[in-house]
């Protein structure tokens, strides 16, 4: 009787010093509709932006064309206070009639401090092709946060643990690399 199992934990592992964070991300593309659902589940290891050593997070997810800058459907999550760990479950919902080719577009996705006196403070961001995202199997998942200019082009899975009983630990990639351009 073998007495190895493996296990994941659904959680990434926490960040080194330095390190932005990471988003737990869901999206729904329905061809037929021609619609996009994007929902934000939660993030971890945000770093402390506030005198409390915690933040007041929320996303601001946002569908750009960055060859002009055009911009469609802006969406603000509710912002969650006193949390480096904070749960949104936050839908939003892109109509996706007349933008032309998909590879063009981006999904945005930042993360800020909310400061009631003073300016928001940038936490990190991410992006996402459109045409990645209008698949039938979408990068789901876990990603990291990264800063204004790299998160603006491109996404990064956060890796997970998969642990077994005789103590070897590893790393593996949720997804397959080649779904991450």
């Amino acid at each position: 009787v073998s007495t190895q199992s493996t296990w994941e934990i659904n959680a990434v592992p926490p960040m080194p010093k330095g390190q932005l964070g990471s988003i737990q991300l869901n999206f729904v593309y329905d061809a037929g509709a021609q619609r996009l659902v994007c929902t934000i589940i939660s993030a971890r290891d945000l770093p402390a932006c506030d005198l409390n050593g915690l933040s007041d997070p929320f996303c601001v997810l946002e569908l750009r064309r960055f060859a002009d800058g055009e911009k469609r459907g802006t969406m603000k999550s509710g912002v969650k206070f006193n949390t480096l760990n904070p749960t949104f479950n936050f839908d939003v919902e892109f109509e996706l009639v007349d933008l032309g080719d998909p590879g063009e577009w981006r999904l945005h996705l930042e993360v800020w401090d909310y400061d009631r006196f003073l300016k928001n403070d940038f936490i990190g961001c991410t992006s996402f092709s459109l045409a990645e995202l209008m698949t039938p199997v979408p990068p789901n998942g876990w990603f990291l946060l990264s800063n204004a200019t790299d998160g603006r082009i491109l996404n990064l899975p956060a890796l997970q643990f998969v642990n077994t009983t005789d103590a070897t630990v590893s790393l593996h990639e949720k997804w397959p690399p080649s779904a991450h351009v």
